[in-house]
Protein backbone atom coordinates (compact mmCIF):
# COMPACT_ATOMS: atom_id res chain seq x y z
CA UNK A 1 0.00 0.00 0.00
CA UNK A 2 1.11 3.76 -0.94
CA UNK A 3 -0.10 6.17 1.54
CA UNK A 4 0.59 9.94 0.79
CA UNK A 5 3.60 11.21 2.62
CA UNK A 6 1.67 13.46 5.21
CA UNK A 7 -1.29 12.14 5.41
CA UNK A 8 -3.49 13.40 8.68
CA UNK A 9 -5.60 10.25 7.58
CA UNK A 10 -3.29 6.97 7.09
CA UNK A 11 -4.56 4.23 5.84
CA UNK A 12 -3.21 0.79 7.94
CA UNK A 13 -4.86 -2.10 6.90
CA UNK A 14 -7.51 -3.46 4.21
CA UNK A 15 -9.31 -6.47 3.92
CA UNK A 16 -10.83 -7.19 0.54
CA UNK A 17 -12.46 -10.87 0.90
CA UNK A 18 -15.05 -11.49 -2.16
CA UNK A 19 -18.14 -14.34 -2.88
CA UNK A 20 -19.82 -15.28 -5.49
CA UNK A 21 -23.13 -12.80 -6.32
CA UNK A 22 -26.70 -14.59 -4.75
CA UNK A 23 -25.10 -17.10 -2.66
CA UNK A 24 -26.80 -14.98 0.21
CA UNK A 25 -30.02 -15.21 -1.35
CA UNK A 26 -30.02 -18.54 -2.55
CA UNK A 27 -29.11 -19.44 1.08
CA UNK A 28 -26.47 -22.23 -0.40
CA UNK A 29 -24.20 -21.35 2.11
CA UNK A 30 -21.08 -21.23 -1.05
CA UNK A 31 -19.62 -18.07 0.27
CA UNK A 32 -15.89 -18.65 -1.02
CA UNK A 33 -14.67 -15.72 1.58
CA UNK A 34 -11.33 -15.57 -1.28
CA UNK A 35 -8.99 -12.58 -1.43
CA UNK A 36 -9.12 -13.91 -5.62
CA UNK A 37 -12.50 -12.01 -7.28
CA UNK A 38 -13.90 -12.45 -9.96
CA UNK A 39 -16.05 -9.52 -12.08
CA UNK A 40 -19.53 -9.86 -10.74
CA UNK A 41 -18.38 -10.94 -7.26
CA UNK A 42 -19.83 -8.90 -4.11
CA UNK A 43 -16.75 -7.73 -2.22
CA UNK A 44 -16.62 -7.05 1.33
CA UNK A 45 -14.36 -4.70 2.57
CA UNK A 46 -12.40 -3.77 5.69
CA UNK A 47 -10.52 -0.86 6.54
CA UNK A 48 -8.41 0.05 9.64
CA UNK A 49 -6.54 3.26 9.62
CA UNK A 50 -5.38 6.14 12.04
CA UNK A 51 -5.81 9.42 12.46
CA UNK A 52 -2.80 11.53 12.52
CA UNK A 53 -3.36 14.73 14.53
CA UNK A 54 -6.97 15.52 15.28
CA UNK A 55 -8.92 16.88 12.65
CA UNK A 56 -10.57 20.11 14.85
CA UNK A 57 -11.94 21.82 12.22
CA UNK A 58 -14.67 19.77 11.46
CA UNK A 59 -16.81 17.04 12.98
CA UNK A 60 -16.41 14.79 10.23
CA UNK A 61 -14.40 13.79 6.97
CA UNK A 62 -15.31 12.16 3.57
CA UNK A 63 -13.81 9.67 2.03
CA UNK A 64 -13.98 8.42 -1.78
CA UNK A 65 -13.04 4.96 -2.70
CA UNK A 66 -12.60 2.68 -5.86
CA UNK A 67 -11.63 -0.70 -6.27
CA UNK A 68 -9.94 -1.72 -9.25
CA UNK A 69 -8.60 -5.05 -11.64
CA UNK A 70 -4.83 -5.76 -12.22
CA UNK A 71 -5.31 -4.00 -15.41
CA UNK A 72 -6.42 -0.79 -13.58
CA UNK A 73 -10.13 -1.36 -14.49
CA UNK A 74 -12.44 0.51 -11.91
CA UNK A 75 -14.96 -2.12 -10.97
CA UNK A 76 -16.39 -0.06 -7.77
CA UNK A 77 -16.73 3.50 -6.75
CA UNK A 78 -18.03 5.22 -4.29
CA UNK A 79 -19.54 8.89 -4.10
CA UNK A 80 -17.93 10.79 -0.84
CA UNK A 81 -19.13 10.00 2.02
CA UNK A 82 -18.95 10.88 5.94
CA UNK A 83 -16.19 8.29 7.46
CA UNK A 84 -17.25 8.85 10.77
CA UNK A 85 -21.55 9.05 10.57
CA UNK A 86 -21.56 6.42 7.47
CA UNK A 87 -18.88 4.28 7.93
CA UNK A 88 -17.46 4.09 11.33
CA UNK A 89 -20.57 4.23 13.19
CA UNK A 90 -19.27 6.92 15.98
CA UNK A 91 -16.86 9.92 16.35
CA UNK A 92 -13.53 9.64 14.58
CA UNK A 93 -11.93 12.73 14.22
CA UNK A 94 -9.89 12.31 17.13
CA UNK A 95 -6.38 11.15 17.05
CA UNK A 96 -6.75 7.65 17.55
CA UNK A 97 -6.93 4.08 15.52
CA UNK A 98 -10.61 3.23 13.86
CA UNK A 99 -12.24 0.72 11.47
CA UNK A 100 -14.86 -0.12 9.35
CA UNK A 101 -16.26 -2.68 6.50
CA UNK A 102 -18.32 -2.15 3.65
CA UNK A 103 -19.86 -4.25 1.05
CA UNK A 104 -19.10 -3.41 -2.63
CA UNK A 105 -20.58 -5.12 -6.13
CA UNK A 106 -17.61 -5.62 -8.67
CA UNK A 107 -18.76 -4.82 -11.99
CA UNK A 108 -17.75 -6.28 -15.48
CA UNK A 109 -15.34 -3.73 -17.71
CA UNK A 110 -16.53 -3.58 -20.71
CA UNK A 111 -12.69 -4.41 -22.17
CA UNK A 112 -10.87 -7.10 -20.46
CA UNK A 113 -8.85 -10.07 -20.94
CA UNK A 114 -10.60 -13.61 -20.41
CA UNK A 115 -7.21 -15.06 -18.88
CA UNK A 116 -7.78 -12.03 -16.06
CA UNK A 117 -10.85 -12.97 -14.80
CA UNK A 118 -9.71 -13.55 -11.50
CA UNK A 119 -7.89 -11.33 -9.78
CA UNK A 120 -6.63 -10.15 -6.67
CA UNK A 121 -8.45 -6.06 -6.78
CA UNK A 122 -6.54 -2.87 -5.90
CA UNK A 123 -8.02 -0.15 -3.61
CA UNK A 124 -7.46 3.29 -4.00
CA UNK A 125 -8.91 6.03 -1.32
CA UNK A 126 -8.86 9.58 -0.85
CA UNK A 127 -10.19 11.61 2.31
CA UNK A 128 -11.01 15.04 2.65
CA UNK A 129 -12.65 17.68 5.24
CA UNK A 130 -15.09 18.58 1.78
CA UNK A 131 -17.34 16.57 -0.44
CA UNK A 132 -14.82 16.99 -3.45
CA UNK A 133 -13.51 13.98 -3.96
CA UNK A 134 -10.28 15.50 -2.88
CA UNK A 135 -7.66 14.40 -0.48
CA UNK A 136 -6.52 17.11 1.81
CA UNK A 137 -6.37 14.86 4.95
CA UNK A 138 -4.82 12.24 3.04
CA UNK A 139 -4.88 9.28 -0.07
CA UNK A 140 -4.08 5.79 -0.72
CA UNK A 141 -2.44 4.35 -4.04
CA UNK A 142 -3.17 7.39 -6.03
CA UNK A 143 -1.34 10.31 -7.40
CA UNK A 144 0.04 12.01 -4.36
CA UNK A 145 1.58 15.34 -5.15
CA UNK A 146 3.64 17.71 -3.30
CA UNK A 147 1.10 19.67 -0.38
CA UNK A 148 0.76 22.52 -2.20
CA UNK A 149 -1.50 24.25 -4.55
CA UNK A 150 -0.15 21.70 -7.83
CA UNK A 151 -2.76 19.21 -5.72
CA UNK A 152 -5.80 18.34 -8.20
CA UNK A 153 -9.11 18.82 -6.65
CA UNK A 154 -10.39 15.64 -7.19
CA UNK A 155 -9.07 11.85 -7.78
CA UNK A 156 -8.84 10.43 -10.93
CA UNK A 157 -12.24 8.38 -10.79
CA UNK A 158 -14.25 10.75 -9.85
CA UNK A 159 -16.57 10.86 -13.12
CA UNK A 160 -16.77 7.07 -13.10
CA UNK A 161 -20.18 5.97 -12.34
CA UNK A 162 -20.95 5.14 -8.85
CA UNK A 163 -21.95 2.20 -6.21
CA UNK A 164 -23.04 2.84 -3.00
CA UNK A 165 -22.13 0.33 -0.29
CA UNK A 166 -24.95 -1.82 1.04
CA UNK A 167 -23.79 -1.48 4.25
CA UNK A 168 -23.86 2.21 3.47
CA UNK A 169 -27.33 1.88 2.23
CA UNK A 170 -29.35 0.06 4.65
CA UNK A 171 -27.77 2.89 7.42
CA UNK A 172 -28.73 5.88 5.35
CA UNK A 173 -32.74 4.15 4.33
CA UNK A 174 -32.86 1.39 6.14
CA UNK A 175 -35.11 2.94 9.14
CA UNK A 176 -37.22 4.59 5.85
CA UNK A 177 -37.84 1.37 4.12
CA UNK A 178 -38.47 -0.54 7.22
CA UNK A 179 -41.32 1.97 8.29
CA UNK A 180 -42.93 2.41 5.03
CA UNK A 181 -43.19 -1.22 5.36
CA UNK A 182 -44.81 -1.55 8.72
CA UNK A 183 -47.29 1.66 7.65
CA UNK A 184 -48.16 -0.52 4.57
CA UNK A 185 -49.17 -4.31 6.83
CA UNK A 186 -51.08 -2.27 9.13
CA UNK A 187 -52.76 -0.29 6.56
CA UNK A 188 -53.81 -3.59 5.29
CA UNK A 189 -54.64 -4.96 8.27
CA UNK A 190 -57.32 -2.15 9.21
CA UNK A 191 -58.50 -2.26 5.94
CA UNK A 192 -59.25 -5.75 6.22
CA UNK A 193 -60.89 -5.88 9.28
CA UNK A 194 -63.11 -2.34 8.22
CA UNK A 195 -64.57 -4.99 5.25
CA UNK A 196 -65.01 -8.03 7.14
CA UNK A 197 -67.01 -6.23 9.86
CA UNK A 198 -69.08 -4.26 7.97
CA UNK A 199 -72.47 -5.86 6.62
CA UNK A 200 -73.81 -4.66 3.40
CA UNK A 201 -76.69 -2.21 3.79
CA UNK A 202 -79.78 -2.36 2.59
CA UNK A 203 -83.37 -0.97 2.51
CA UNK A 204 -84.97 -4.01 3.94
CA UNK A 205 -82.65 -4.20 6.41
CA UNK A 206 -84.10 -0.57 7.85
CA UNK A 207 -87.88 -1.42 7.29
CA UNK A 208 -87.85 -5.06 8.82
CA UNK A 209 -85.38 -3.22 11.78
CA UNK A 210 -88.29 -0.64 12.54
CA UNK A 211 -91.05 -3.58 12.36
CA UNK A 212 -88.76 -5.72 14.46
CA UNK A 213 -88.97 -2.62 17.05
CA UNK A 214 -92.61 -1.85 16.74
CA UNK A 215 -93.38 -5.43 17.61
CA UNK A 216 -90.92 -5.12 20.21
CA UNK A 217 -92.70 -2.34 21.83
CA UNK A 218 -96.13 -3.60 21.53
CA UNK A 219 -95.59 -6.73 22.95
CA UNK A 220 -94.08 -4.92 26.11
CA UNK A 221 -97.33 -2.71 26.43
CA UNK A 222 -99.42 -5.92 26.28
CA UNK A 223 -97.21 -7.47 28.82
Amino acid sequence: MKVCDNSVVQVTSVTILCTSPYTFYYGNGAHRNDIVCNYGDKANVEVKFQVIDSIGEVNDFYTTMALADQEGNLLAVTDPAYVCNDYVGSSCTKAGSYSFTTKLRLETPEYSSASNKNFVPAIKMAFSTMPDHGYNLGALNTECKAWNNERPTSVSWSNHPRATGNRLFFQRYGALVGTCAMLSIIIAFVWTQSTRNTAPYSLDDELYGKESSAVSRTMALVA
